[in-house]
Formats: structure tokens, sequence, C-alpha cells
């Protein structure tokens, strides 16, 4: 029975999207990421990845593996999937400025960029919503900010019209604004950049309209 259950966990996780393992040394953070993807999305691939790659090849599809170091900065300066974030506060639970990042009065977990009503209605369900583009903001949970962060009618239409790479532009772009009206530090052009690299891999992954 053991072998049964055992078997079936590797079949599930073999062409999972995204895999992290985390490991601590010396008080260092490291990062092992996984992407398996289809052979046509290889290159979308490697653009999310930073270090040195390993590759392995199955049938139709590819395995990237990379490790890197990550050092302990605010929730807000970290951009990526859905399940990296999460990964991220609980490696770094505890330390100053984690410490309320999953409660309401604070980051209220990590915020999907795509809004999970939105992903709901295009019929997408948990293993999309656990890879889907995601950001850490202080006003995630701040009923003033709600259209910034669920404004799922517009984001429709902008799914319609741009795909996901409106949705995620456009969503920076508004919270960028806020950031700037009101002191707080904004998300850098190259976390923005890579939030929509994540973001590509994910739509063409998952057969979601990139633009």
């Amino acid at each position: 029975m053991r072998i049964a259950i055992l078997i079936l966990l590797l079949s599930s996780n073999i062409y999972a999207q995204n895999l992290y393992r985390f490991s601590k040394k010396a008080g260092s953070l490291k990062v092992q990421r996984t992407v398996t993807v289809n052979r046509i999305n290889e290159n979308l691939a490697r653009r999310v990845l930073s270090g040195k790659i390993q590759e392995q090849v199955r049938h139709d599809r590819i395995t990237l593996r990379a490790t890197q170091r990550i050092a302990a900065r605010q929730p807000q300066t970290f951009v990526g999937s859905n399940n990296y974030l999460k990964g991220l506060s609980r490696q770094f639970a505890g330390r100053p400025g984690w410490t309320d990042v999953f409660k309401s009065g604070g980051y209220n977990g990590a915020h999907h960029i795509v809004t999970k009503s939105v992903l709901k209605q295009l019929g997408y369900g948990p293993e999309t919503l656990n890879n889907a583009p995601s950001v850490f903001h202080p006003l995630h949970n701040n009923k003033n900010f709600e259209l910034t962060f669920h404004d799922h009618a517009t984001q429709m239409e902008l799914y319609k019209k741009y795909g996901i790479q409106g949705i995620i532009i456009d969503f920076f772009e508004r919270i960028n604004a806020i950031n700037r009206a009101l002191g707080m530090p904004e998300y850098t052009p190259e976390q923005v950049q890579q939030e929509l690299n994540e973001g590509h891999l994910w739509a063409k992954h998952w057969g979601l309209k990139w633009d």
C-alpha cells in the first residue's frame, strides 16, 4: 500500500509546473526550483530560472532545475508564483516584517494578480491557482483598495482584449500609482518584468490567453 501511495505522489509531481525545495545551511537560505513544461515552452521556462540550469527530457516534456541563494528581505520585494511566495513565508516565519504575512491586518497572504474569481470563471482549478503569479502587498486586505486587487469585471474585460499580459501590466500600473501617492516602495521594472516572465510561462503552460 505504501509503495502504491509513493508511486501516486511521484507521478503527480513529475509534470507539476513548479516545485520548490528550500534548504537552510549556516544561516543561508537556498531554493531549488524545478520547472516541467512541454518542449514548446522551454525558452519561457529558462527565462524564469536563474543560476546554472540542469535539464532532463522525458518524451515531449523537459524538466529544468536550478538553485539560488535567497537573502532575507521584506515580503513586498518578492514576486513569483503563489506556491513560491507561500514557501518563502514559511522559511522566513518570525523574522521582522514576516509575522503579519497571513494576518488580515497585514498582507492577508499572497495576492493572486489574476483573481481567484476570474480563474474560476475561466474554468481553472487549484493547481492553476497554486502556480499563478502573485505578490505580497500590505494593502491587500484594505477595503479602500478592494478594486485595485479584486476588480473581477475589469480583469475579465482585460483578459478578452489583452490576455494575462494585460491584467499583469494593469495591476502594476494601478498599484505603483497608489504606492507613489502614499510614499510606499514601488515595484521596480525588474520585478514587473520578472512577473511578466512568470505569467507568460504560466499562461502558456495552462492554456490561458497571453496577449
